[in-house]
């Protein structure tokens, strides 16, 4: 249990966010039909490390609750995968999912979004599964080898 939380996760956390047009149509006009461009390779890196960043303090932020955030409690430490861990990762997905990145890399996107979803489903059964160096690592290379700086990296 000595891997600190925030470092274990931050190898893990993968995401960007997308934008829309979230007002309804006023009476007797027609709805607006935006359609959210296909991002770049470099837009994607950009937004999904932003995310990463702004996930990891979150993550990091549970470490607040142990009573020695430098060796958590077994007890806390599942707490923090199932509480905190998996909903983040579990909105990432669902948020990376619904960009419209390059045809190029949607294949690449997906079995990045692919291999953390079975990661997820391992924690989700042993929280303390996060301590093993191979979960997410087949996420992380994949990461890593697309060229984002901050998702993927321990």
């Amino acid at each position: 249990m000595k891997k600190r939380l925030a470092v274990v996760v931050a190898c893990c956390c993968i995401s960007l966010t997308g934008c829309g047009d979230d007002e309804p149509a006023k009476s007797g006009e027609k709805p607006s039909q935006t359609v959210e461009p296909t991002l770049t390779h470099d837009e994607v890196i950009k937004q999904g490390d932003a995310i990463c960043a702004a996930s990891n303090e979150k993550i990091d932020a549970a470490n607040d609750n142990f009573i020695n955030p430098d060796e958590p409690t077994e007890a806390e430490f599942r707490v923090a995968v199932s509480d905190v861990v998996i909903p983040e990762l579990t909105d990432q997905i669902k948020d990376l999912r619904a960009l419209k990145v390059p045809a190029d890399d949607a294949a690449t996107i997906t079995g990045m979004l692919d291999a953390i979803e079975e990661d997820l489903a391992v924690l989700e059964r042993d929280p303390l599964a996060l301590l093993q160096d191979t979960t997410f690592a087949r996420a992380n290379t994949i990461a890593q080898e697309y060229g984002f700086l901050v998702c993927g990296q321990a």
